[in-house]
């Protein structure tokens, strides 16, 4: 499993090694993270204190500052069709699913029978 890297303003970027993950979350580079720590790195023994240490991995974390990942990412364009499949055919204001024929992306102010 690897860790899914977000832009600060939470838009998927890349998935990152545990590697790259535990250097952005000890250099303090993680603007917030999301999840349930999903695997623990462990270090070396401390020879003061005797303990191992241990840094908890979140599945997804944000990063600070300018996209890292992919200066190619391009916003899927918007394209009807498209835009009816993820919505499942369904009305955003009356939940009604039609007919992909059916559908219109104007819907601005819903009809009432």
């Amino acid at each position: 499993m690897n860790v899914l890297q977000l832009d600060a303003a939470g838009t998927p970027q890349q998935w990152l090694d545990f590697d790259k993950a535990a250097y952005y979350l000890t250099s303090g580079k993680v603007a917030w993270s999301v999840g349930e720590p999903f695997t623990v790195l462990r270090g070396g023994v401390n020879a003061v204190t005797g303990m191992q240490s241990a840094l908890a991995l979140p599945p997804i974390m944000a990063i600070r500052g300018e996209a890292h990942a992919s200066r190619a990412y391009r916003p899927l364009s918007c394209e009807r069709p498209r835009l009816f499949k993820r919505d499942r055919f369904t009305c955003a204001y009356c939940a009604t699913v039609y007919r992909e024929s059916e559908l219109t992306a104007d819907h601005v102010i819903p009809e009432l029978d």
